[in-house]
Formats: C-alpha cells, structure tokens, sequence
C-alpha cells in the first residue's frame, strides 16, 4: 500500500522550494514525487518516482522508510518479488514501526508461497497498528490457502468488526464458509459484499459458487453469466459454471465452459475440486 499523507506534502514542499533546479527539472522532479506518492500510478512510475526520490539522498528515516516502503509495491507490481522485499527490508531498518512495510512484505512472502513469513509480517502489522484492517484480511487469505478456515474467518471478523463496509472481507468470509460448508452464511456475506460493490466480478463469481454447492443451479449460472460478463477472463467462473450446466442437464455447454477454463488456468479442476471437498488452496 502506497504512503500518503504529511510526508507527501512535505516532500512536495521541499521539490518546490528548492531553488538550484531550473523550471523544467522542477517539474519533472515533482512529476516523480507524485509517482512515488499517487495510488494511481502504474508500477514503473511508482518505481521510477521512488527511485529519483531515493536519489536525490534528501530523504531520512521515517520520510525515507516510506519512500522505500512505496518502491517495494511497485516492484511486487511488476512481479519482482526478491527487490520488493529488499525495499520493505529497508523501509522497516529505517522505520521498525512502519505497520505498512510489515504488511506489504507479508503480502510478497504469501505471493512466493512463503506462508510462516508472511504470517509473521502480518501478525508484527497488527501488533503496530491493532485497527489494520487489510493485514487482518491478509492474513486470513494466507490461513485460508492453507486450509486453515477457522483462522481465516476469525481474521475476517476483525476486519469486517472494524469495518462494517468492508466489502474484500465479506467476500472472503462468503468463499471460506462456502468451502466449508456453511452455505447459508455464505450467501449472507456474498449478498453484502454485492450491496456494497454490486459490480465486482469477484464476488459474483464467489456467490455463484455458494449457489453451486448448495445446488440452485439456474442462481449459480445466472451469478457466473455476470462474473463472466465483466471479467471474460476469470477461470473460476467458467469451470463453475461449466459444473452448474453439467448437472442441471447442458452437457455439451458444460463441457465448452471447462475446457475454456482449463486453457486459461491448468489447474483449475485440482483447486476447484479441492474446494469442492473443504480442502484448501488457492
């Protein structure tokens, strides 16, 4: 997660105080701090911005921590685990109280499948900062591709009692009772999770396999149609639905449906039949 606030404002305010840049490198310096600093940049801006920051050696400790701490989220961006981590080891050397670094390396550490790290991280973001509500969300996406559903849900009520439009934690509540089994819970969750962001191909995707479970097969289909609709993509929707045809008697379509989300993901009948069974994995 990208670092806002004061530092911003101050690293702006030291860009533009600065009078031995000329017109033209003052702009494009501030260019780079708003790189480093904007959610809505893409990574290589991120990364780019960070770096001119980095270098320019204006910045120290906490300032600094959360440069670093940004870098790393660009590089996690681009796929380049090993400096993302390099970068959040930094910004927690320069700031050990730096609750989003302990939190974006977590989320490095669950990418390279490195769970006890990413665990660790998540748990030392929360004893920093108790109401973090994406490390407690985090966290119980980790416990839940272990298998571990009861901390996984635990966690996700943390983060939903601390947020009641939290809509990421409903939805991840929703997938982990489907999985287990508490159906009707789960249609709850999913249901509000859609009340709050009723177009997230995601959570559609999720109800649809609560209703899949529990054998409505036309809601299942109906759900999957507008996961599919928004994200065409999204392999789990197929194969969901491609299983929902199957058994409500469309053979042929079903077929259709698994062998293009079988292109798209290989592995999709193993996770999708583990899930099936109440077992873990992504």
């Amino acid at each position: 997660m990208r670092i806002l606030g004061p530092l911003y404002l101050q690293a702006a305010l030291i860009a533009l105080a600065s009078a031995s840049l000329a017109g033209a490198a003052r702009a494009q310096t501030q260019q780079q701090i708003d790189w480093c600093y904007a959610p809505d940049a893409t990574d290589a801006q991120t990364v780019d911005g960070c770096n001119a920051m980095i270098q320019s050696g204006r910045y120290a400790g906490t300032e600094l921590s959360g440069v670093f701490n940004n870098r790393g989220t660009g590089y996690y961006g681009q796929g380049q685990y090993d400096l993302a981590i390099a970068d959040h080891d930094r910004a927690i050397q320069l700031d050990p109280t730096n609750a989003e670094a302990f939190n974006d390396r977590g989320t490095v550490y669950d990418a390279k499948g490195d769970y006890g790290r990413a665990i660790a991280d998540f748990d030392r973001a929360i004893q920093i900062k108790p109401d973090y509500i994406k490390a407690y969300k985090r966290r119980g996406a980790v416990h839940a591709e272990q298998g571990q559903y009861a901390s996984a849900i635990a966690d996700y009520d943390q983060a939903i009692a601390r947020n009641a439009k939290y809509d990421d934690a409903y939805d991840a509540r929703c997938r982990a009772k489907a999985i287990i089994g508490r159906l009707d819970e789960a249609l709850g969750d999913c249901n509000q999770a859609l009340a709050l962001a009723p177009d997230k191909a995601a959570y559609l995707n999720d109800r649809g396999f609560a209703y899949l479970k529990l054998h409505r097969y036309p809601s299942a289909v109906g759900d999957y149609d507008a996961a599919l609709a928004r994200n065409p993509g999204l392999a789990a929707a197929l194969y969901g639905r491609g299983l929902a045809k199957g058994d409500s008697g469309d053979a042929a379509g079903g077929q259709a449906d698994i062998a293009a989300a079988k292109a798209i993901r290989p592995t999709i009948a193993e996770e999708f039949a583990r899930q099936m069974r109440g077992q873990g994995g992504k």
